[in-house]
């Protein structure tokens, strides 16, 4: 009898060890998404744009030209705001007013709460990209080939700066810098005050990759197949990263690694500080869409499926499949992963242990 007390309870300590193990390889026992949306929201055209999330609060642009306002929870419509173009833009909120471009060449300013019109600012050509945001200062670009700073409070202009050709990259801000891609192959530093350029680093393709900062480098992708690592001050490449494919992919940095699609139907995490490969998952399909971590786990879209994968090992932990092909990014918040698809829907998953 003791024998079999013993022997049960040793089988019982290997079990827990063995969890244990797992859990600390599956993001240290972070929660995924339940197999099913916890609700959808259908508009009337494809959504490429990326969700913000707010405390309770889901913003998303459609196709349909719509910005819609939804309740973070439930899905419920709060407001919808009509532009007169398709919606590629994925908009941004800070202090109560959200941002988002248009197809019609337009940047808008909404009240977050009612989506009242605050202001817009007319550009020659559609808006794909999302502005970045000081405390006076709106930053953003246009396919007519400028990046533009305006003032937050009424959308006039303070500067432009002029590249060789359309920009769908979104900007970032950096000490003193605003950092955009152009498709004329470059990456340019430009002053945050005066719109004058400090720097420019030449690539082999087009950049349509918005820029990610950490810790003073730059990580950025080209259409020539490379990531790259800046030195944000100077320009300098630090390091550049090969793939198969054009990189369209924005990158996004976590721990020591930073992780990034290719159009040769892969996600990658590569070094931080040295280039070098970590892991490759192949999803095979051309990954557009953005990756975001949270909690240990990589989550992006590829053909019809969102993929959830461990950051340290490039496992899959978890995966969807949505009717239509996936150009959105996810966003992850309070345990709930939004992200749209060409099926005209924002799925909402909560993520469970």
């Amino acid at each position: 009898m003791r024998q079999k007390q013993l022997l049960l309870i040793s089988l019982a300590l290997f079990t827990a060890l063995v969890l244990s193990a797992a859990c600390l390889r599956l993001g240290h026992g972070a929660p995924l998404p339940s197999q099913k949306p916890l609700w959808t929201y259908e508009t009337e055209g494809f959504i490429i744009s990326t969700p913000f999330v707010t405390d309770d609060t889901v913003y998303v642009g459609s196709g349909d030209g719509h910005l819609y306002a939804l309740d973070a929870g439930t899905g419920a419509l709060k407001w919808s705001f009509e532009t007169a173009g398709a919606i590629y833009s994925s908009p941004t909120v800070k202090g109560g007013v959200v941002y988002v471009g248009s197809h019609d060449g337009a940047l808008y300013a909404l009240d977050a709460g009612s989506g009242e019109l605050l202001w817009k600012a007319e550009t020659t050509a559609p808006v794909y990209a999302t502005p970045a945001i000081t405390d006076d200062t709106v930053y953003f670009s246009s396919t007519d080939s400028q990046l533009y700073a305006l003032d937050k409070n009424n959308g006039s202009l303070k500067w432009s700066f002029k590249t060789g050709a359309l920009i769908v990259t979104s900007p970032a801000v950096y000490e003193g810098l605003v950092i955009t891609g152009s498709c004329d192959d470059n990456i340019y530093g430009v002053d945050l005050g005066t719109g004058k350029e400090v720097w420019t680093v030449p690539t082999e393709g087009a950049v349509v990759s918005s820029p990610r900062v950490k810790e003073g480098v730059i990580y950025v992708g080209s259409h020539d197949g490379s990531l790259y690592a800046i030195d944000a001050l100077t320009g300098d490449v630090l390091w550049k990263y090969g793939t198969g494919g054009s990189v369209q992919s924005s990158p996004a940095v976590y721990r020591d690694s930073v992780f990034f699609g290719s159009d040769d139907g892969s996600l990658y995490a590569v070094n931080a500080r040295t280039g070098e490969l970590v892991w490759k998952y192949r999803a095979n399909a051309s990954v557009f869409s953005s990756p975001a971590v949270y909690r240990g786990i990589v989550y992006f879209g590829a053909g019809k499926r969102v993929f959830g994968l461990d950051a340290d090992t490039g496992e899959l932990v978890w995966s969807f499949e949505t009717e239509d092909s996936i150009y959105s990014s996810p966003r992850v918040r309070d345990d709930m992963l939004y992200i749209g698809s060409y099926d005209h829907r924002l799925y909402a998953f909560k993520l469970v242990s």
